[in-house]
């Protein structure tokens, strides 16, 4: 072992010594072929020899330091020695690869923006994307890269870093073309991005999330409710139609909860032409138990609404709840409604629950269900003498037989004969 490390060190020796001895004889090449094929000499002791006697052709330690990984030392020494001409033989003969620290290394150094940015247009795609911008987003020089970028957009390079950046660029100089670059892109990360831009303009944020659909909802609740931008929100809930979205933000645990709730309301679902999203969002208030939100929400879209206004089950929905809910309401909505389940939203309001008797007649009378009308009068009003004054008005067989039968069994025959007799039909 020992032998062998002797064996090796004096290997060492001469490799080091073949080196020098090139240099100082002007043999370039070979110094450079035994840079490039041996690596028994130390590479630290050969750059510091290299360095120091300021070659007026520096390929030795390019090579040297390329395949060391004394990148940045090397751009420095040569930034710093005018070899400008070397920076762009080392990256574009020798490690076009190399470009990211280099240029990281002459923003560090205080390179003028313009060499930087001739640099970036000759390497154009030769190196890898993802390490150039984090070269230089980790010295706040990213926007140095605005052009470079564009060209690789416009390319068709879809690399994900590469819109990322292009659009923090946007987002930070208020571009012309942020928007459209924001709706439109499709190889940005929405999560990355949005988190990026929420302190700097929360609106642009929820329109990034919202590109996304459905893969940054959590995200979107989260800034509409901490920059208070509640109708962004409900709007984005009645267009998502996600149930279980809509079970999460009604919940009575959210405190934002009552803010959504009034915009979905007021504007959110009165705007929509969808017949898909005001379904889901019935139902969703209907889920989460909230029945004169329900009513106020049906209200503003089948009264106020002519695109759903008839709609047979959305009207029978809103008279239901009201039943259910708000009594005081239930006349309004059978006189102004006109396309309903009359029948059936009668038997409910006989119910013994509710007791609408008043409404459930007028349902009646209004649908010309004539003889279940004066049934309600006679049987849940027990009032015979506006019975009567239904059949005279209505004049049907059927509706003089139900009244009869009442005179008969309240024992009131003698009325029978005072009251008209119904025309022959």
């Amino acid at each position: 072992e020992i032998y062998t490390e002797q064996i090796v060190g004096s290997v060492r020796c001469v490799q080091e010594t073949d080196i020098e001895a090139s240099i100082k004889c002007n043999q370039l090449r070979e110094a450079e072929r035994v840079i490039r094929e041996t690596n028994l000499y130390d590479p630290v002791k050969v750059k510091d020899f290299l360095k120091e006697i300021r070659m007026a052709d520096p390929r030795p330690l390019i090579y040297l330091c390329d395949i060391h990984g004394f990148v940045e030392e090397l751009t420095k020494y040569l930034y710093q020695n005018s070899f400008n001409k070397f920076i762009e033989i080392y990256l574009f003969k020798v490690n076009t690869a190399a470009a990211p620290k280099v240029l990281g290394t002459l923003i560090d150094l205080e390179c003028d923006e313009n060499y930087i940015k001739q640099i970036l247009y000759n390497v154009r795609s030769s190196c890898s994307a993802e390490q150039l911008i984090e070269e230089f987003e980790k010295r706040n020089k990213v926007r140095v890269l605005e052009s470079w970028l564009e060209d690789r957009s416009k390319e068709g390079n879809q690399t994900t870093a590469i819109h990322n950046a292009l659009a923090k660029i946007y987002i930070d100089t208020s571009h012309p073309n942020t928007q459209d670059f924001l709706v439109n892109n499709q190889h940005y990360d929405s999560q990355l991005v949005g988190k990026y831009c929420e302190d700097r303009d929360p609106h642009l944020a929820c329109t990034i999330y919202k590109r996304s659909w459905g893969q940054c909802d959590n995200e979107l609740i989260e800034v509409t409710n901490k920059n208070a931008l509640y109708r962004i929100q409900a709007k984005y809930l009645v267009e998502r139609q996600d149930k279980e979205l809509w079970a999460t933000v009604l919940s009575p645990d959210n405190p934002h909860r009552r803010h959504i709730i009034d915009q979905v309301v007021s504007h959110a679902l009165p705007d929509s032409k969808s017949a898909d999203e005001v379904a889901v969002t019935v139902q969703a208030f209907m889920t989460a138990n909230l029945p004169t939100e329900l009513m106020s929400l049906l209200e503003k879209i089948v009264l106020h609404n002519s695109e759903f206004s008839g709609v047979k089950r959305l009207q029978n929905l809103l008279i239901i709840t009201a039943i259910k809910a708000d009594k005081t309401r239930v006349m309004d909505y059978i006189n102004r409604l006109d396309n309903y389940d009359g029948p059936e939203i009668a038997k409910i309001a006989l119910g013994e629950q509710y007791q609408l008797y008043e409404e459930a007649f007028t349902i009646y009378k209004k649908t010309n269900n004539h003889p279940e009308a004066v049934e309600v009068l006679l049987d849940n009003l027990d009032n015979i003498e506006r019975a009567a004054e239904y059949a005279e008005k209505v004049n049907l067989p059927e509706v003089w037989s139900k009244l009869a039968k009442a005179y008969l069994d309240k024992d009131m025959v003698c009325l029978l004969y005072t009251s008209p007799s119904p025309r022959d039909s």
